[in-house]
Parts: structure tokens; sequence; C-alpha cells
């Protein structure tokens, strides 16, 4: 009896656990993120919990509560500021400093998770409310996550019963940095274009810590010169949101280096928010390179990141042949396109690329194009965005020069055009029309025999009158 009652005993205490278990395993819910890395790890921290004496049943989490609320802040009230977030319609730079805060505060952060065997560990948390979200990279520190916010809400039946878990996408990226140009809708370009680039990054999240903050942009060029200004600079544009100035960059050799750090500094003014750097170059070779470099410091650390661009030319392969095709060497061409009516001359080096534009016609011929023994030149360092045209200015020996300019035609490839062709055939100088036939031969006997003629009657005259 004693044995039965011990066992009763358990089941009522095992039921009792039980009981108990299934309410806490309903509150539960997860938060799984997708596209992590291998391995890259997670970390988490609640932001807005349950309030039930608020009129709007959630409340700030109080060690994060000044991250988010006050003068430029998402908001200046608790009330707006938890209206915004989970309304989700916050200013995304001002939402982005408060979360890039608490990351810099460890103390702020809860637990971490590891993506195993690409599965994703989910997060697995008791209460409702809103949860910032920050990623590790473990392989690679230059590949930052997005900081993310996971919101957990309430399932209802009557009460509320459980939780509802979340999905979140990673966004990651391994530079904030883009580099671009603007050129030709085609992306080529000739010697001699003015092109403007465009550089877009994020302002970094400065801790309240750190000291000594520098900010840097350093560009270097290969196949172009920067434009500059009266002082020998570059005029360097920069935007930050309404903010706008424009910097002198200290130009040496093939590079400028420009001081923003003004613009980072504790205070976090622009943290977050995306800068746009704008500056122009003109094309000196037929391809361009250029690269960016943003660098950072602080008395703590030391954050780079850079981007590259590269700019191409177009070239035009001019075919000359004479009579049943044969090639012509030594035929020697200008070469010049049409700005609307105006005509104007392309300038060339000794090895046929362009170097920026004639004044007139004399000028161009400094430096002819001039067939090979295959009948052929290439001539480098133009836009295939222009219709360009061959004229002949010396024939070979044998031929006479072309009446009409030789129009060039470009590729048509469905991506970028960046070849054409010209093609052109001299005919043989005509045959001199032939001298000495008999009719002059019959004129110039004749005018002998009057000249003879004429002498004798001249000296017979003469004796007459001596008589």
């Amino acid at each position: 009896m004693k044995f039965i009652r011990k066992i009763s005993a358990l089941m009522v205490s095992f039921l009792m656990a039980l009981a108990m278990m299934v309410p806490v395993s309903a509150a539960d819910a997860t938060i799984t993120i997708r596209n992590a890395g291998d391995g890259d790890t997670f970390d988490y921290v609640q932001i807005v919990e349950p309030d039930t004496t608020s009129k709007l049943g959630w409340k700030f989490v109080d060690s994060v509560k000044s991250y988010f609320v006050g003068d430029e802040k998402i908001a200046t009230t608790e009330e707006d500021a938890i209206k915004k977030l989970i309304g989700k319609n916050y200013d995304a730079s001002k939402m982005n400093t408060a979360l890039e805060a608490i990351k810099a505060d460890s103390s702020k952060t809860g637990t971490t998770i590891t993506k195993v065997e690409g599965q994703t560990s989910p997060i697995t948390v008791t209460k409702a409310g809103a949860y910032a979200v920050f990623g590790k990279n473990q392989s690679n520190e230059n590949i930052e996550y997005s900081p993310m916010v996971a919101y957990i809400s309430f399932t209802y039946d009557g009460n509320a019963n459980g939780l509802e878990g979340t999905t979140l996408t990673a966004k990651k990226s391994d530079h904030n940095v883009d580099k671009k140009h603007q050129a030709s809708k085609d992306d080529v370009v000739e010697v001699g274009q003015v092109v403007t680039y465009t550089v877009t990054a994020k302002v970094p999240f400065i801790r309240e810590d750190e000291k000594n903050v520098s900010y840097k942009v350093v560009d270097k060029i290969t196949g172009g010169e920067y434009v500059k200004n009266a002082n020998g600079n570059v005029d360097v544009n920069v935007k930050i949101g309404d903010f706008e100035k424009t910097y002198e960059g200290t130009i040496n050799k093939d590079e400028f280096s420009v001081d923003l750090s003004e613009l980072v500094s504790n205070s976090n003014t622009y943290a977050n928010q995306t800068i746009t750097i704008t500056y122009k170059a003109t094309v000196t070779k037929i391809t361009v390179n250029n690269e960016v470099i943003i660098i950072g410091k602080t008395d703590t650390r030391t954050f780079t990141d850079s981007d590259k661009d590269s700019l191409k030319t177009a070239q035009i392969t001019l075919t000359k042949t004479g009579d049943q095709g044969k090639a012509l060497k030594d035929a020697e061409f200008v070469v010049y396109r049409f700005v609307g009516d105006k005509k104007q001359y392309i300038k060339f080096n000794e090895n046929y690329e362009a170097t920026g534009l004639a004044t007139n016609l004399d000028d161009a011929k400094t430096q002819t194009i001039k067939t090979d023994e295959n009948g052929k030149a290439i001539v480098k360092g133009l836009d295939s965005e222009y219709t360009y045209y061959f004229e002949e200015v010396v024939a070979p020996d044998g031929y006479t020069v072309l009446d009409k300019d030789v129009e060039a035609t470009w590729d048509g490839k469905a991506n970028v055009a960046i070849t054409g062709e010209a093609s052109a055939t001299d005919t043989t100088v005509s045959s001199l029309p032939e001298t000495g036939g008999i009719g002059t031969t019959i004129f110039t006997i004749g005018g002998c025999a009057i000249m003879v003629i004429a002498a004798a009657l001249y000296f017979v005259n003469r004796k007459k009158q001596e008589k």
C-alpha cells in the first residue's frame, strides 16, 4: 500500500511539473536568421518590453532608452519613439545610430548563437517585444552585418497565451564604399573627355570614449588627370543629407587627399548616413584606372575601406585596298567627328592613340594615320557614342585620294561596343593622253617648209635690192 502511495505521489509531482512546463514552452519564441555565413555569430539585446501600465502596452528597456529617446534621436518622447519603432516609420540613419551605440556597449549584449552546417541556430527568447540583433563574421573582419531589429508579438486565444517568432534576413557587405563614373551611356569614353566620379560611403559611428578621430579620403588615378581649380588642387564636393560643402583635395602626382575629419566625431551627427563625394578628371590614356581609399582612425582603432573603377576607350580598324582587293600601304588619313554641326578633328600620337582635339586640319596632319603593309591602321582612344570619319590626305603611289570620306561603323554588340571598322578603296591614276600623233607631224613639217620658203624669199629679195 505504501508503495502504491509513493507511486501516486511521484505521478502527481510529474504531472504538476509537466503542467508548469507547458506554459513556459508556450511562452518561448525563436528569431531565425537567414543569409548568415557559416560559423557567423549573432548577439542580441531586448530594447522594447511589455508594460501593462502604459497606454501603448510597451516601453523601452531602461538600459537602452537613452539611445532612442531625446533630441536628435528617433523621437523626443518615449511614447513617440515607441510608436515610430513599432510602426517602422523612423529615420533609418537615426535608428542605425542608436543600434550602433548599443552594439558599441558590450554590456548591453545578451547571448550568442552559431550557424551550424548551413542551418541557422535560432535565438530563443521568452518575452515579447523588440530585440536588436548584431552579426559577427568569424572569418573576415571586413565583412559587416547591418544591425537588425526583431519583433516578437503575442499570440492570442482569448488571452495572451504564447509568443510568435520571426525570421530576419541578414544583410552584409565586405565594404560600404562604392565608386562610379559618369560617362557615356555605353560606358566607353574618348581621350580628352572630362569624367565625373562619385563615391558613396557610410559615415562611421564613433564611441563616446574614442579620441583623436580622423577621417580622410585618398584617391589614386592612372590614365587620367584631375581637373584642377585656380589653386592647383581638385574641387571635392561632399554631401550628407542637407549638408553640402566643397573641399580642396591636395594633389600629389597621381593622387589627391582630402581631410573630412570635421564630419566624424563623438557627437555622431552624421553617423550611419550616406556621404556622397564627387570630383572630376580628364581622360588622358586609352585606359583609366581609379581607386578611392577611405581611412578612419581613433586612438583605439583604424578602419579603412576602398573601391576601384575602370574606364575604357574604343578603337577602329581602318582597311585600305586598291584594285582587285589589293592591300594598300602608306595611305594617310586624318580622323574627325561632329558635335552638332561643328567638325572636330582628332589628334593622335605616333601609336595612333588619341591625345585630344586638333584645332584645324593642318594641326591634325602633323600626325596622320598611315596604313601598314596589310593595308590596315588601328586608331585608339575613341568614344563609340560618336560617328568617326576618315579623310584621306595622301594616297599611295599610283593611286588618287578618295573623293568621299569613309564613315566608320561600330560592331553593334549588345553589351559594350568598343571596336569599329572602316574600309576604303582607291582608284589608280588615269593614263595621260598620248602625244606626237600623225596630225602633229604634218603640222610640224608644214611649219618647217614655210620657214624655209620664207628664208629663201628673204635672201632673193635682198640680192635684188643690192643690184
